[in-house]
This record gives C-alpha cells, sequence and structure tokens, in this order.
C-alpha cells in the first residue's frame, strides 16, 4: 500500500520534473527513506532521493529550489501549503482517480 501510495505520488509530481527521473523528496519522517529505498529496488523508471529536514516546515519555506515532494508533519500550515502547487489538475490534466487519496489529505492540496 504504502509503494503504491509513493508511485501515485511521484506520477502526480512528475508533470513539474521536466523529463527527469530523479525524484527528490524531503522528509522528517525516517520511514520515508525504507519506503524510496523498496521503490528504487522495485521499478528503474523513477529514482527517489530522500534529504531528511529536521524542521521540514522551516525548509520549504526557506527554500530556494524545493524538492519534487514533500513528506512529513506540520506542512498543513497555510504559510507552508502556500509553497505548493494546486493539485487540482491531477484529476483533470491527468484524470487520476479521487478515490486512490485520502480524503483528508487531498483536501489541503486542492485550492
Amino acid at each position: 500500500m504504502v509503494l503504491s501510495t509513493l508511485a501515485a505520488m511521484l506520477l502526480a509530481s512528475s508533470c513539474g520534473l521536466a523529463d527527469s527521473s530523479l525524484v527528490r523528496v524531503w522528509t522528517d519522517v525516517p520511514e520515508v527513506a525504507l519506503y524510496a529505498e523498496l521503490f528504487n529496488q522495485e521499478q528503474n523508471r523513477w529514482r527517489v532521493e530522500v534529504v531528511w529536514k529536521a524542521d521540514l516546515p522551516r525548509e520549504i519555506m526557506d527554500a530556494k529550489d524545493p524538492p519534487d515532494l514533500a513528506i512529513g508533519a506540520r506542512l498543513h500550515a497555510s504559510v507552508v501549503r502556500e509553497r505548493f502547487k494546486p493539485l487540482n489538475y491531477l484529476f483533470g490534466e491527468l484524470a487520476l482517480d479521487r478515490t486512490a487519496f485520502y480524503p483528508a489529505l487531498l483536501a489541503f492540496g486542492e485550492t
């Protein structure tokens, strides 16, 4: 389940990757590194690079070159959410199924 969720998130974020196969993930959740390693071993289309950020919200706020994906706690604050791209295009342009995402988390990414 976690690997499929990671795969869906990578697919969703791939639109802004400009044909790069490397996906940069910032996190404050140690387990994400394990999931990313499993994901990297299971397929060869994408490579996930995980970078630990002890204060993820602050790092995102200060970033000149933000990550492709952020996974962590305390990302729901409006000042942090303003730094993210809206996810609305995922369900129109990319035709992803809304039911594949947790509704409460998805609501944070919609405008």
